[in-house]
Formats: C-alpha cells, sequence, structure tokens
C-alpha cells in the first residue's frame, strides 16, 4: 500500500501566485467582454477580442455555448452590477460570489416564510436590487415562487458551467513558473479547493506519482451542464434543528453539491490509511502544507478532519501579515483558541507558519 504522508493543500492564492486569472472579479471581466463582443463593441487592441474572434471561427459550439449561458442569467445580472458599483469605490478586483449567493437566498428564504406565515416578521426583499425584475418582470406571489427559485438554481448551474468554460479553455498554465518553495517539498497527495488543474500541469513531471483528490470538482471543456462537477454554492445558514428540517434549499449549499456531483472524498481514505498503522514505530508521520488557502471557515470540516490526524504537522504559508492574521484568526474557528495554542507551543509545535515573502 502507498500511504500518503506528504500532503499539499492548496487554494486560489495557489493560481494567483501563478499570475493566473482566477479571481471571481477577472471571471466577470470575461463574461462582460464577451458580451462587448456579442454587440461589435469590442476593439481590436482589447486582450479578449483575439481569443473571441478564433473561438467564434474555430469552435463555434464553445463560443455558443457561452452565449447561452449569460443570456439572461439573474446571477451575471446581479454580480456584474455589485462588480461595477465596487469598481466605482475603488475596490476593484474582488467579489465573492458565495456571499453573494447567500444574501440573495436568505432573503428569497425569509420572503418564503413571510408568504407562507401571513404573521411572520420576515420582512419582504428589498435590499437585492431589481430582484423580479431580473428574473420575471413580474411580482414576488405564492404563484410564481416555485419558478422563481427553479430560475435562481437553473441560473447558478449556467453561470457554473461558463466559469467551466473560462478555467479550462481561456486561462493557460503551461507557461507558468515553478515557485521554488513548491519544486523542493515532498508531496505523495495534493488536495486543491481550486477548480484548475494548474498543479498537474506545473509540477505533474516532478511529481509524477502524486495522488489527486478536487474537493470542489475539476474544470473540463468537454462537458457540458448537466455533467459540470464543480461545486459553487454557500455554506449553511439555519441554525438547530431547522438545518435537518428545513431543505429547501439544500441545492444551493457546498455539502449537497459535494456529495449531489460526487467530489472531495478521496483524501478521507488517505488519512484512513494511516491511521490504520497507529504510528506504532513513530516515524510514519503526515505532513500538511498549506499554500494560497485563507483557511476560511467555509471549509473548516475538511481542515479540523486534517489538521486533527494523529501524528500530523501543519506548515501553512502566508504571503504578506494581514494573511498571516486571517489565517490565525481563522484557525481559531477550525480548531479552537485552546488547541490552537497547544499546536503552536514551541516545544511540541504541531502548526507553524512560513512566511514566503517575494
Amino acid at each position: 500500500m502507498d500511504f500518503i504522508n506528504n500532503i499539499l493543500v492548496i487554494g486560489n492564492g495557489f493560481d494567483l501566485a501563478h499570475k493566473l486569472p482566477t479571481t471571481y472579479g477577472d471571471f466577470l471581466k470575461f463574461v462582460q467582454n464577451f458580451q462587448e463582443y456579442q454587440k461589435g463593441n469590442m476593439s481590436q487592441d482589447n486582450t479578449f477580442y483575439t481569443y473571441f474572434k478564433k473561438l467564434q471561427e474555430e469552435k463555434i459550439e464553445i463560443f455558443n455555448e457561452i452565449n447561452a449561458l449569460v443570456s439572461n442569467n439573474f446571477w451575471f445580472i446581479h454580480f456584474i452590477s455589485i462588480f461595477e458599483e465596487r469598481c466605482s469605490e475603488g475596490k476593484t478586483g474582488w467579489i465573492d460570489f458565495e456571499s453573494e449567493i447567500s444574501t440573495v437566498i436568505q432573503h428569497f428564504d425569509g420572503e418564503r416564510l413571510r408568504l407562507k406565515n401571513k404573521s411572520s416578521t420576515s420582512k419582504p426583499i428589498t435590499n437585492i436590487k431589481q430582484l423580479s425584475n431580473a428574473l420575471f418582470e413580474s411580482n414576488f406571489s405564492p404563484d410564481n415562487y416555485k419558478k422563481f427559485k427553479c430560475k435562481l438554481y437553473e441560473d447558478l448551474n449556467r453561470l457554473t458551467r461558463c466559469l467551466e468554460i473560462y478555467l479550462s479553455n481561456y486561462i493557460k498554465t503551461d507557461s507558468c513558473q515553478k515557485l521554488d518553495i513548491i519544486k523542493n517539498l515532498q508531496i505523495d497527495g495534493v488536495i486543491s479547493f481550486n477548480y484548475t488543474n494548474t498543479f498537474e500541469v506545473v509540477y505533474g513531471k516532478i511529481f509524477p506519482d502524486v495522488k489527486y483528490d478536487y474537493i470542489h470538482g475539476k474544470a473540463k471543456i468537454d462537458g457540458n451542464i448537466d455533467n459540470c462537477n464543480l461545486v459553487l454554492g454557500i455554506d449553511e445558514y439555519l441554525q438547530g434543528e431547522q438545518r435537518d428540517k428545513d431543505n429547501e434549499f439544500i441545492q444551493f449549499k457546498k455539502f449537497f453539491q459535494r456529495i449531489y456531483k460526487g467530489t472531495g472524498s478521496r483524501y478521507i481514505d488517505w488519512l484512513d490509511d494511516l491511521n490504520l498503522l497507529d504510528y506504532i514505530d513513530n516515524k510514519r508521520g503526515l505532513n500538511i502544507y498549506v499554500y494560497g488557502h485563507s483557511l476560511d471557515v467555509t471549509d473548516a470540516d475538511i481542515f479540523r478532519r486534517i489538521i486533527l490526524t494523529k501524528g500530523a504537522k501543519t506548515h501553512i504559508f502566508y504571503h504578506n501579515q494581514t494573511a498571516l492574521s486571517n489565517q490565525i484568526a481563522n484557525l481559531v474557528k477550525i480548531i479552537g483558541e485552546e488547541k490552537l495554542i497547544q499546536f503552536t507551543y514551541e516545544s511540541k509545535r504541531k502548526i507553524e507558519f512560513v512566511s514566503v515573502y517575494q
């Protein structure tokens, strides 16, 4: 049996360190430029022009698919509106899809409960701009509630497939420069929270036997909206018994999508294999290297299982002091203050932070 003793965990910061435009903001710019190209408003000097023109001439089926996916899509309308508003405030380049989706769904859920229970104190949707108009140009009512919900879910799947095309066809990883700090590691397994195959393409020859686990799915160009396995959803927002009893919006939640799409479970087998050994000789431990992940609480269940594995030592890379501060704060949410203090105690350190300042 080949044991996985050295695991690299990567988040979007890994792709960004390789100079890849993989933020949600980058993706929205791609969609905006596609729409401008369709209108004939794009200059040939625009960096997207050559790509769209070649796609239209050589892969018209993909070009047409993108057009169908972005057309009258509520989420694109909503995200672009927010993104442009942020840009006008000088907050360019950043938007959190998951957070924005959660805001809409929770407001929508509140409206559902208000309609269901006339005595409910839930307030109608008021601060989700043009929600009804963007969907059906009709008033929200019990009669069209299910249509609203289906529209939101269908458009989310359309957006996810469009993101898959962008990441697998537009972004090129074969010219990326290798990072010395990654090349010099010993790696048996990669747990990727990214949709891209950056590590496989850039480091595959250095680590030919490495095993992969794509927690949120892996982008592929030869797929379609039905078999796209990318997980793009929200965290659980219900509390107490409602978490199990109220499944009205379960399809939008990450844990459901991971199960439904069959992603992100190989790492459990890796850890179980190591646990079988029980580390009898105390020589076979587990090294975890975290690069480009904020340790956000949305992935707490996975990190908690990995970090708390018997014999594990976790090495967390950070690129500036702000990132370090955020990672420490997020670790408190994942394993608790007491364990974090215990695990970073110098004489018995199980967690260490490693600077990758350029």
